[in-house]
């Protein structure tokens, strides 16, 4: 009769063994080797082909290049060649403008002068490059006039921050025309989102001579929903005439958050249609459950996954078309239970609370957070609007005010 290791080696079933019997521990099976991880060694990313490239030839030198053995000096036999980045700092220089004269020799008149070159400022000192270089450095890298005089005092040149106002003011006059077209491209795609910042500007007649005033991004987006053409106007209080002078002759969509001044710009006008921010109501959910607020969790997770089904669209590379259906069979049952939880919790808030100012959110907002669900070209929220409009705070922290409504 065979064992119960010969029968399993033969091939047959295993005789099941006796209750008294002793059986060997079983050999214990190793656990699955897993792959260590690699280490990624941070890279250097390659310099951009670009940039231009000036050759710093290295030489032996000459007490290196005979042979130690022979005494022969050694031939080149190739180069060893890197890169280094370099800064070469921003100068300024004088141009000096030279117009030719010529005269007719035998009559000894007639003279004719080259025509003078084009200047910025008529009179002035300022080339278009040097008032170019002031306005970037003020809006694009938020650098106070004052600064940019210290700036250049240290090149050995006075200029006060009165004189570099006058060149950002003549600036602006010389790029209106440019300003005025980006503007009406931003509002011929027929989606446009708007937004404000505060700014302080002195002003003597105000009770504290200084006052608020407000700085208004709009971005145009195209036919896709790609953010296009961002433009930014200035207005001396928070009214609503601001926007609605920009939007005069809009016709198309408005994205906004709850300022009411949106909802008074769109007050009559049925060519426009009004969106809302659910960013706003998210970040408003997100309070109120910070502070552990009794039923905070399911509307929040229920806007959680309205921003995981965009999550997935812009993954998947959706356009507009694909977007919209999309909203239809996967969000648009996620905004009915929404709608459902607004309802069940009508009157049943402390409206002061944080859940009971994001349910007020809600129900104001409610009918400007479903044109996202029909148009996929829309967004979910008007966050391309207010990233453009962050980096004003740099410039008004370096600020501190603004001298006046039209150097703001």
């Amino acid at each position: 009769m065979a064992t119960p290791s010969e029968a399993g080696a033969q091939g047959g079933p295993a005789p099941v063994p006796a209750a008294d019997e002793v059986l060997p521990d079983p050999k214990p099976v190793p656990p699955p080797e897993t792959p260590k991880p690699t280490q990624r060694r941070p890279g250097r990313n390659p310099l951009p082909d670009f940039l231009p490239r000036e050759t710093v030839e290295m030489v032996v030198p000459d007490d290196e290049r005979p042979c130690p053995v022979c005494g022969v000096e050694r031939k080149c036999i190739g180069h060893e060649t890197s890169e280094v980045l370099e800064f070469r700092p921003a100068m300024l220089f004088v141009q000096e403008i030279v117009r030719e004269k010529l005269a007719c020799k035998p009559c000894e008149e007639n003279v004719v002068i080259a025509p003078p070159a084009d200047k910025v400022i008529a009179g002035g000192l300022a080339g278009p490059g040097l008032v170019a270089q002031v306005m970037v450095s003020k809006y694009q890298d938020h650098c106070p006039l004052y600064r940019q005089a210290q700036i250049f005092a240290r090149q050995g040149v006075t200029l006060s921050d009165a004189t570099l106002g006058a060149f950002v003011a003549r600036g602006a006059e010389l790029i209106a025309p440019l300003a005025d077209e980006v503007c009406r491209l931003a509002l011929a795609q027929g989606y446009v989102g708007g937004d404000d910042t505060g700014m302080r500007v002195l002003d003597a007649e105000h009770e504290d001579h200084v006052k608020r005033g407000h700085i208004w991004a709009f971005v145009g987006y195209d036919a896709e929903g790609r953010p296009a053409w961002p433009l930014f106007t200035y207005t001396p209080d928070w009214s609503q005439q601001g926007p609605q002078a920009v939007l005069a002759e809009y016709a198309g969509v408005l994205q906004g958050d709850g300022y009411r001044g949106w909802s008074a710009t769109v007050r009559g006008r049925p060519e426009i249609t009004l969106a809302g921010c659910i960013a706003h109501l998210r970040r408003k959910l997100y309070d109120a459950a910070q502070v552990k607020e009794l039923g905070a969790a399911l509307p929040l997770a229920l806007v959680q996954k309205l921003y995981a089904i965009e999550a997935a669209l812009r993954k998947e590379g959706a356009d507009a078309m694909e977007r919209g259906l999309r909203r239809q069979e996967l969000a648009v049952p996620v905004m009915a239970q929404l709608d459902a939880w607004r309802a069940d919790r009508r009157g049943k808030l402390r409206p002061k609370s944080k859940l009971g100012e994001a349910w007020t959110y809600l129900d104001n907002q409610w009918d400007s957070f479903q044109p996202y669900l029909r148009d996929g070209r829309l967004h979910i929220d008007n966050n391309w609007v207010e990233n453009h409009i962050r980096p004003i705070a740099v410039g008004r922290k370096n600020y501190l005010f603004c001298g006046s409504d039209a150097g703001a």
